[in-house]
């Protein structure tokens, strides 16, 4: 589905990621933001069974071209949220890599979003760190981790 939304792109491309690569063959819930507490069937959604949040970190434009041309750099984290240290990075490689290698660019580490309507154009898309972290105890006691990867998408944008 065909988008000008940059957000609206990265989950097109995130919801085609082959689920077979997550933990348990699925891929989990996801959000912009901010995850809700229950999903469309009123299920309540805890970080014990998995879930991803996508924000927004920065973003900026840098004109080329006298003007006519303008680099747009968005600073996008996926946040990963399992009770397994082990799901947290699967779900990470699965959305960096799809299951490939680095240089065949099946996910979104130098990857494309080819549902984002043009313009923009995107130049690249880089993978900038991948952090882990414990995130204390769940609801119902369970530990959870978090595994966040920042990604640089960068795009090109031509004027009139």
């Amino acid at each position: 589905m065909s988008t000008a939304s940059l957000i609206g792109a990265m989950f097109a491309k995130f919801d085609s990621l082959t689920a077979s690569n997550f933990p348990g063959g699925a891929r989990p819930p996801r959000a912009f933001d901010e995850m809700p507490p229950t999903n469309s069937s009123g299920a309540q959604i805890t970080a014990e069974d998995g879930y991803i949040v996508l924000r927004e970190d920065s973003s900026r434009v840098e004109p080329m071209a006298f003007g006519r041309v303008t680099n747009e750099v968005h600073e996008m984290v996926w946040e990963i949220f399992y009770p397994s240290l082990g799901d947290c990075q699967t779900t990470a490689a699965a959305i960096r890599r799809n299951g490939g290698s680095a240089s065949q660019k099946l996910g979104f580490d130098g990857g494309t979003l080819p549902d984002l309507i043009a313009p923009p154009v995107v130049r690249d898309i880089i993978c900038t760190q991948e952090v882990p972290s414990r995130e204390g105890h769940g609801k119902t006691g369970k530990l959870v981790h978090c595994v966040r990867v920042y990604h640089r998408v960068c795009l090109t944008r031509s004027g009139s």
